[in-house]
Order: C-alpha cells, then structure tokens, then sequence
C-alpha cells in the first residue's frame, strides 16, 4: 500500500513538473507579452499574455522552444522637427528679410501595440527582440513627427483627443496597427504661412515680369543682331561689286555712301 502511495506521489510530481515546464504563461509577467518559438513548431499562432492561461508541449523537450518577451507599455520618443519652408530664405529677402520662414517643433510621441500586433511584426519577421520593437516604434514616432510638424505649420493642427485618434485611423496602414497613445508639443516656432504663401506669389509674379522683360530684352536685341547681320551681308556684297566694277570705288568715297548703303539695307 505504501508503494503504491509512493508510486502516486511521484506520478504527481512529475505531473506537476511537465505541467510547469509546459506552462509557458508563467514566463510572462503582467504588462508583457511573449511569443513562442519552437524548433518543431515554428512560430505558435497566438501571442502569450500574463492572465490568459497557456500551456504548450513544445516545452518538454530541452532547447526546443524559446519565450521572445516584449514589453506592452508605450514607447515614448522624443522629437524634434527643425528646417526652413521652401525657398523660404529667397521668399523672405523679397520682404526686405524682415520675415523668418524657419520652424522647429519639440515634441514627445507614445506609441502602443496589441500583443496581436507584436506577434504579427514578429511573425513577419520585423522584430526579434525587445530591441527591435523600440528601433521600431522610432522609426514609427519620426514619421509621426514629420507629418504632424507639416499639419501644425499649414492647418494649425491643435492636437485634441479626436485629432489624435484620427491620426491613428489615418497612419494605420504605415503604423503596423500602432496607436498613438500621446502626443506632447513641448515647443513650437511656427512661421506665418499665410505670409508665406503672399511672398511665394509676390516672388513669382515678379518672375514672370522678369522674364517678359528678358524675352521683350532678348527679342529687340535679335533684331539688333539680324539688322546688324544684313549690314554686313550687303557690304560684302558691295565689296565684291567694287572687284568687279573698280570704277565704282570713287562713289565709295563720296557723301553719299551712307545713302546708298541704307538704301541696300531696305533692299529685298
């Protein structure tokens, strides 16, 4: 009887030992999510999460599974969006360079997965490690901050509750189902893009006048060139005239040779 109380006992334990090194749920603390790997199973279809009971046979043989952690709390990256609108610097000398045309926005930026969306960057081999999910969510925040500095300058962009989830919606596609958990403007130097646009069209307007004035330029002196060309065309003629006719040489050197070489000027 002994023996086989014995014999139970040491059936539970090792129960209760291939229970516990199967319970894959126990590696995940709350506030973390993991995904399994394992060399017979590849990559388990369903992320682990602290709370939701798992237990998976790919842990009872040695070094075939492995537990990849990711932290859920959001990543918050700081931001800083600096530079000058375009042709800002010529715009603003058109206005006696009284205006300034540059801007930097300093902003913090949370970003947050689902462990769905973790263990689907994962899966698709964009991450492997902690390391990577951050690399990754700062690639994210500066793509962010870039669109969110362009808004702030042209729309104004106040950044409410709405606002933000909007943007949520709208980045989704380039987020790999991030959301923007917060975003907070520390600073802001905007310029007056009204302002702006008033000097860009002011500078193109005085463009196109500058080149109506250059073509008007460039036309009257083609036709200075042309006229000057027929000059010479009929001197030469005139030239040849006097090596065929030497007589005519004495009516060269008369008065009137500035007649008759305008009258071969008007000559068709």
């Amino acid at each position: 009887m002994k023996k086989f109380f014995a014999n139970v006992i040491v059936i539970l334990m090792a129960a209760a030992a291939i229970f516990f090194i199967g319970w894959v749920q126990f590696l995940v603390k709350p506030g973390y999510c993991g995904v399994l790997t394992s060399k017979t199973g590849g990559i388990y279809k369903e992320p682990i999460v602290s709370g939701k009971f798992a237990w998976r046979w790919e842990k009872l043989l040695p070094t075939n599974a492995q537990v990849h952690v990711f932290s859920l709390s959001p990543h918050k990256t700081h931001c800083t969006e600096q530079g000058i609108l375009p042709s800002g610097e010529l715009y603003a000398s058109k206005l006696d360079g009284k205006a300034d045309f540059s801007y930097k926005v300093d902003m913090d930026i949370s970003l947050e997965l689902s462990p769905e969306n973790i263990h689907a960057l994962f899966s698709e081999n964009k991450i492997s490690s902690e390391d990577d999910l951050n690399a990754w969510y700062e690639l994210k925040a500066r793509l962010i901050s870039s669109a969110l500095a362009d808004r702030m300058i042209k729309e104004k962009l106040s950044l409410t509750a709405a606002e933000l989830s909007a943007l949520s919606s709208e980045f989704a596609a380039d987020l790999g189902g991030a959301k923007i958990s917060s975003v907070d403007v520390l600073a802001a130097k905007i310029p007056d893009f009204e302002l702006y646009n008033m000097a860009k069209n002011s500078y193109s307007a005085y463009q196109n006048e500058l080149d109506a004035k250059l073509r008007e330029l460039a036309s009257a002196q083609a036709k200075t060139l042309a006229e000057e060309n027929r000059s010479m065309q009929q001197l030469e003629k005139f030239a040849n005239l006097l090596k065929q006719y030497p007589q005519l040489e004495s009516l060269a050197k008369s008065d009137n040779f500035s007649q008759i070489i305008n009258a071969l000027n008007t000559a068709r």
